[in-house]
């Protein structure tokens, strides 16, 4: 499957055929008025007294039960509010829900200083993010059930459960299993400090399992953006891999869903991203095994073991990038002496890397 064209949108490809389905479209809500007792008790009240608002009523409830008999399928309907922004779309296995990232629209204010320093001698006012202490927006996880025939407007979706963690959080990421039957959720606290990963029911949001905590009173790792290390089903569709600075060390561990855990890397170094191959038989790990300073890609059993170094490139820090068929890597190679270079480099293979480009000329 390929996600593309908007957040909103998802698309299936067949391999064979190279055909595209569309399995997901985006609906923003009207806002809905604000219903009063007054207004409630009139209007049910100009239901009774009046034929005619009957007659109307009737004909609203069997013109909508017409369309929904007459309706062809159509892509499944992803509900948002207006100022809502959607992120992480994704499409159970199964395909009987589809999940998606809410995150709305929180007012803040912009902080404002004068730069002094300028060529024309005079203070101009310059603007820049919020202050650390502004408030963050709530992130949830919506989920709705795929109904190709289902109304726009009647589709609401249902919410992964916040409670329970005595304090604040937001959703992260979440994750289906390749057999679409288990949903896992990475929750962060507002203050970085409380991490917890739970298995959410699909069909109600409640929170089936609670699998990992992870607590630092400093600050949690950036395992999000500076260390990209997002939670990953293994293939029996039961185990996740996620990391952890448990150990004192930022490693790769496994978690089963009856809250088993295991360490699969250890040593004084960090992983500092970690993805799943494509044959679904190893990790590709980018860690600072070699030096604090330096960073290499290596390859480990899906079930932990020796690690192995692919890139062959000395000293340095390595960023890697793998070909579709994984066979060949595309690596940003920097070191403290020389400007950052491209090398293709073949995985497993004896031919030398070569050099694509030449940084300071």
């Amino acid at each position: 499957r390929l996600r593309a064209l908007a957040t909103t949108i998802y698309l299936a490809v067949e391999p064979e055929s190279g055909t595209l389905r569309q399995l997901t479209r985006a609906f923003t809500t009207p806002d809905a008025p604000r219903a009063t007792p007054v207004v409630t008790a009139l209007r049910q009240q100009q239901e009774e007294l009046f034929d005619f608002v009957k007659r109307q009523k009737a004909d609203r409830d069997s013109a909508l039960a017409r369309t929904r008999r007459d309706a062809i399928p159509q892509p499944t309907v992803i509900p948002r509010r207006r100022d809502d922004t959607i992120s992480q779309l994704d499409v159970s296995a199964s395909g009987k829900h589809a999940s998606f990232i809410v995150t709305p629209r929180v007012e803040t204010t912009q902080t404002f200083y004068g730069d002094y320093v300028h060529d024309s001698g005079h203070v101009f006012q310059r603007s820049s993010r919020p202050k650390v202490g502004a408030v963050q927006p709530m992130v949830r996880l919506g989920i709705v059930k795929v109904d190709p025939y289902a109304i726009p407007d009647s589709v609401k979706p249902v919410l992964a459960d916040t409670a329970g963690f005595g304090k604040p959080v937001s959703v992260m990421q979440a994750s289906w299993n390749r057999q679409g039957t288990r949903l896992a959720v990475d929750f962060l606290s507002h203050d970085y400090k409380d991490r917890w990963i739970v298995l959410i029911d699909p069909e109600t949001g409640k929170q089936q399992k609670q699998l990992v905590h992870l607590r630092d009173d400093a600050w949690l790792v950036h395992y999000w953006t500076a260390m990209p290390t997002p939670v990953t089903w293994l293939p029996d569709g039961a185990t996740l891999a996620y990391t952890s600075e448990a150990s004192g060390w930022h490693h790769l561990w496994t978690v089963d869903t009856a809250g088993v855990t295991k360490q699969l890397t250890t040593g004084d170094w960090e992983v500092r991203a970690v993805r799943l191959s494509g044959d679904q038989t190893r990790f590709w790990l980018e860690t600072s095994m070699e030096h604090p300073s330096e960073r290499h890609l290596y390859s480990m059993a899906i079930n932990g073991g020796a690690l192995t170094r692919i890139d062959q490139l000395g000293e340095g820090e390595v960023t890697a990038v793998l070909s579709p068929d994984e066979s060949v890597l595309a690596a940003r190679m920097a070191t403290p002496r020389e400007l950052a270079d491209i090398y293709l480099h073949p995985v497993g293979g004896a031919p030398k890397p070569t050099r694509i480009t030449q940084s300071g000329t």
